[in-house]
């Protein structure tokens, strides 16, 4: 059939053409004024689209001759759907492609018709079922090989124009397409950087799920030509220098150790050249491993490892600084072990051929003598020939977290025990420990009724006596009778009780078998001048001296917290706390006789000596206030040894194998016997 849109001047062509078509219903050719627009047929494209066939004759002319695909029955009259126009053709056969947008078992109508005079005249609507669109057909690839990032060129067919591409699995947005040519850019993976595998084919799919895969495209294959340094260390700055790179910063550059990932910071990369920021190196002879092209490629470099070279002073103190002279010192490593015997070293300055320590009374050492310097990287030992001393009147020698702070020690069999205390939930825990040799720590041996009984500290007094200790609190005795406590039973017996007028701020000492106590102050401010005798074999109480020399009534003479030691079987009393007199006296107790002695030290003014812990050693007693003090008693002589000005409050004192130790503050320390010559 065809139609005009002529105006009414044309209206007799329109009506003498109806009267043709009435004449012949069966007729598909169409005339009017012997014109002839016949559509043809229509063929299936094996490879997807159709071939639409037409034609037109009986026209003196060139005319625009159209074809019509729309999937609207009857639409074809109005082009609704896709029109495709010859132009400018002479009457005669023609055909065309139709390669997209069309969908598979789908059915479409298609029509031809010709312009003439500025006017539509159509053939017959025809139907037929498509079997879909064409499959895009990949003719050519500017390069088969490339790297992510590059620009590629596609030439084809059948595109569409707004296809996807494929790189493996990867997609890749073009950035020109038309139905026969894409630009696009190999595409860096967005996600799964690392187990992306290498691209080794493209796919394009065109608008219409349409797609072709073709299999001879790769990436460049990354190398590794050299590593500068050649041997490294953590503080180099590496350049590694090969071919085909990423061009784009975040590749990935890692060494793996202990089947751990460590990453490289990049600094710069290029197709050539990557440099790397200095990293921690945690292996001795490491393999770097550069991700590029969605490939690794990996060298393996060697590590130049740590010397030491001198130690400039090797005789400290803890004010000195502690420095070593090497090569090769890691600086940004936490494989790197510095050692001082046992203890872990950090240096405060560090460059690759010097490291600066300070050391101080925390550090633990064997002696004072002979300590090792040592160097574990990469799990590579190094120890200096250089050995350190520690010139220092205490040195820690092991920690020992039993017993906050000490009262007094004592030896029993050999054994050496402290009364010490412990601060807990705003409590004062009293218990006995005794020193375990092997592992030189004090461990307690009393249980907790001990610490439930005599934590109180004010007022008592305490002695030990071989396996006892014996305790009075003389500010009342209607609540702690004296008693003995047997250390190792736990046993606890009441005796005779102290018959002497109740005090505080006195003095108790063990001499032989006797407990001699007193001297402190009556509740208020009252000297009190007596000192008694307890005999542990009879349970019984006789008092010796009545009127202790130079105390009056004036509290200024009273001796509180009296400085108390025994040498053998004489006492030794010095001045109280509130007593600036330095006054210094011998109590010999085989006939009760006081003799005053030589004034003590003008150190001892104005300090509160705890003498508790005095050591007797070869004949000399010693104990530590701030320096270390040695009194002669066969001689009368006293020595102050100066030391480091420390006062040790809590500390208790004890003598093995011919060395002084202290218990103090959580640790156990060595007293340096130079500082006695």
């Amino acid at each position: 059939m065809s139609f005009s849109s002529s105006t009414f001047s044309n209206f007799f062509l329109c009506f003498s053409l109806i009267i043709i078509i009435s004449c012949s219903d069966d007729e598909e050719d169409i005339i009017s004024n012997e014109i002839l627009i016949e559509t043809i047929s229509n063929e299936n494209i094996n490879e997807g689209g159709v071939v639409l066939k037409g034609r037109f004759t009986n026209v003196n002319e060139n005319v625009d001759f159209g074809f019509v695909l729309s999937g609207i029955e009857g639409g074809t009259y109005n082009q609704l759907g896709e029109v495709k126009i010859i132009k400018n053709v002479l009457d005669n056969e023609y055909s065309i492609e139709y390669r997209s947008g069309l969908k598979e078992g789908k059915k479409y109508y298609f029509n031809v018709f010709i312009i003439l005079n500025g006017e539509y005249f159509y053939g017959k609507e025809k139907l037929f079922v498509s079997n879909g669109s064409a499959i895009p057909i990949i003719k050519e690839l500017s390069s088969s090989k490339l790297s992510l990032l590059d620009t590629l060129l596609i030439k084809g067919s059948y595109f569409s124009q707004n296809p996807k591409v494929y790189f493996s699995n990867v997609v890749a947005v073009p950035f020109v397409s038309s139905d026969s040519l894409i630009k696009v850019v190999v595409p860096f993976p967005k996600n799964n950087y690392l187990l992306t595998k290498p691209y080794s084919k493209i796919k394009i799919v065109n608008e219409d799920n349409q797609e072709n895969t073709i299999s001879n495209f790769s990436l460049n294959t990354p190398r590794i030509d050299s590593i500068v340094p050649k041997r490294i260390t953590d503080s180099d700055t590496l350049r590694i220098y090969g071919d085909y790179f990423d061009a784009k910063r975040s590749n990935m550059v890692t060494t793996i150790s202990d089947n751990q990932q460590y990453n490289y910071k990049i600094i710069k990369s290029s197709k050539n050249i990557i440099i790397l920021e200095p990293s921690i190196i945690r292996k001795k002879n490491p393999i770097i491993v550069v991700r590029s092209q969605l490939t690794n490629v990996t060298k393996q470099m060697e590590v130049l490892m740590p010397e030491i070279t001198s130690i400039p002073t090797n005789c400290l103190s803890f004010e000195d600084d502690l420095v070593i002279k090497g090569a090769n010192f890691p600086l940004n490593n936490d494989r790197f072990i510095i050692k001082l015997e046992d203890n872990y070293l950090s240096p405060y300055i560090a460059t690759r051929d010097s490291l600066v320590f300070k050391i101080d009374n925390g550090y633990k050492f064997k002696d004072f003598k002979d300590n090792e310097i040592s160097i574990n990287y990469l799990n590579e030992v190094n120890i200096a020939k250089d050995k350190i001393c520690i010139d220092e009147p205490w040195l820690k020698v092991n920690n020992d977290y039993e017993g906050h702070g000490v009262i007094k020690m004592f030896t029993f069999n050999e054994d050496i025990y402290a009364l010490g205390f412990t601060y807990t939930n705003w409590d004062t825990l009293k218990d006995v420990f005794k020193l375990n040799k092997n592992t030189f720590n004090f461990e307690k041996v009393t249980d907790e009724n001990f610490n439930k009984e005599y934590s109180s500290n004010s007022g008592r007094l305490n002695v030990f006596y071989k396996d006892k200790m014996y305790s009075k609190k003389y500010l009342s005795s209607n609540d702690d009778l004296f008693a003995s406590y047997n250390i190792l039973t736990n046993d606890k017996k009441e005796l005779s009780d102290f018959p002497g007028v109740l005090r505080e701020y006195g003095f108790m000492v063990v001499v032989g078998d006797y407990i001699y106590t007193g001297l402190g102050e009556r509740y208020f401010r009252e000297p009190m001048r007596d000192i008694w005798k307890y005999s542990i074999i009879n349970n019984s109480w006789e008092k010796i001296i009545d009127n202790f020399p130079e105390i009056t009534s004036s509290y200024e003479t009273s001796k509180l917290n009296p400085l108390v030691f025994v040498d053998n079987n004489k006492i030794y009393i010095g001045s109280g706390q509130v007593n600036k007199q330095l006054d210094f006296w011998e109590l010999d107790t085989e006939n009760n006789q006081i003799t005053k002695k030589l004034d003590l030290p003008d150190a001892f003014k104005n300090l509160s000596v705890n003498s508790n812990n005095a050591l007797f050693i070869e004949n000399k007693t010693y104990f530590h206030n701030q320096s270390m003090f040695e009194y002669d008693s066969n001689n009368d002589i006293w020595k102050n040894y100066i030391t480091n000005g420390e006062r040790y409050s809590g500390a208790g004192y004890f003598y093995l194998n011919d060395e002084i130790y202290m218990k103090y503050d959580r640790a156990i320390y060595k007293f340096n016997s130079e500082y006695l010559k």
